[in-house]
């Protein structure tokens, strides 16, 4: 399991949302002398520099993980052109955008939604106002 190689590692945790509270709190029980960092957009405007310092780095879910678990579905369609096999709003794209916006290629959220619809696009889920 990759959780013993933590041991003298530091570890960064990228996004102190509910998923880093969680992972921090896990990787603590195991090993409680481990050196973890956690830093966040909304603590840290810099909080993406520095990361080759850590042996480890954690990050949110990937956005088709998100976008699933919004739709409430476990997996995308094969054939998403013709097969739609969940729906999720666009407050809900806007969403995982903003959990996702230090990974995307984005200006804005209005760009950020668009790249989170385009990953439903190719799974099969539609994005409705």
């Amino acid at each position: 399991m990759i959780l013993d190689n933590f041991n003298g590692k530091k570890v960064l945790i990228l996004g102190y949302g509910t998923e880093g509270k969680v992972t921090e709190a896990f990787i603590r029980l195991r090993y409680p002398d481990i050196s973890i960092i956690i830093t966040d957009q909304n603590r840290d405007e810099n909080y993406l520099q520095n990361q080759n310092d850590y042996d480890f780095i954690i990050k949110t879910p990937p956005v088709t993980g998100l976008i699933l678990k919004a739709a409430g579905v476990e997996k995308g369609s094969g054939k998403n052109a013709t097969t739609k096999v969940g729906k999720i709003t666009r407050a809900q794209a806007l969403e995982i955008a903003n959990k996702k916006m230090s990974d995307l290629n984005a200006k804005n959220d209005e760009g950020a939604i668009n790249i989170v619809a385009g990953s439903a696009r190719s799974m099969g889920i539609e994005v409705k106002d």
